[in-house]
């Protein structure tokens, strides 16, 4: 059975990690805690397999451990995630298309998000922040909460992107 290694290893750090978690629930070191998380990730990558530690299956609008940039017109309702990763979202040169506005989700998770936008393209911007950093291109920055910021040339009748973005524990950026 060539699989007995990395089934041993795989629950083995599962283990560990678990057990890490476990003695540390009353009296919380967060980098214990984070370490554990990294143990358990590994050995359950183990145990699902594939090739290197962090090469995660992902949707095509999934970034996780990795780094990719987005330029193309958005479909609207589309979601993006970025975990323990950067992206950078170039809508500087898109077209809005249809009689609706274009609605948007960026989730980011330990990583690092920009979003680039032409000064013409109509665009609003709602950011909910949890231990994160969220700068707008109006100088707001958003460490815990939400803030909202609109381009100059919105127009409410007219066609529209709608973005909204959620950061935990990461950093995003809207730049104009």
């Amino acid at each position: 059975m060539k699989m007995a290694p990395a089934v041993f290893w795989g629950i083995l750090l599962v283990l560990i990690g678990l057990s890490i978690i476990f003695r540390i629930v009353f009296d919380v070191n967060l980098f214990r805690v984070l370490l554990a998380v990294i143990l358990i990730l590994i050995g359950i990558k183990i145990l699902v397999g594939g090739k290197g530690i962090f090469n995660v299956r992902t949707d095509r609008n999934d970034v996780i451990f990795n780094e990719r940039t987005f330029a193309e017109t958005p479909e609207n309702k589309a979601e993006y995630n970025v975990v323990f990763a950067r992206s950078v979202f170039d809508y500087r040169k898109i077209g809005i298309r249809g009689d609706r506005p274009v609605k948007v989700k960026i989730n980011t998770l330990f990583g690092s998000t920009v979003i680039k936008v032409d000064e013409n393209t109509p665009v609003k911007v709602k950011v909910d922040a949890v231990f994160a950093g969220a700068k707008l291109p109006d100088g707001n920055t958003i460490v815990f909460g939400s803030g909202f910021w609109q381009g100059d040339s919105l127009e409410p009748d007219g066609n529209y992107m709608i973005i909204d973005a959620d950061v935990v524990f990461g950093s995003l950026e809207v730049k104009k």
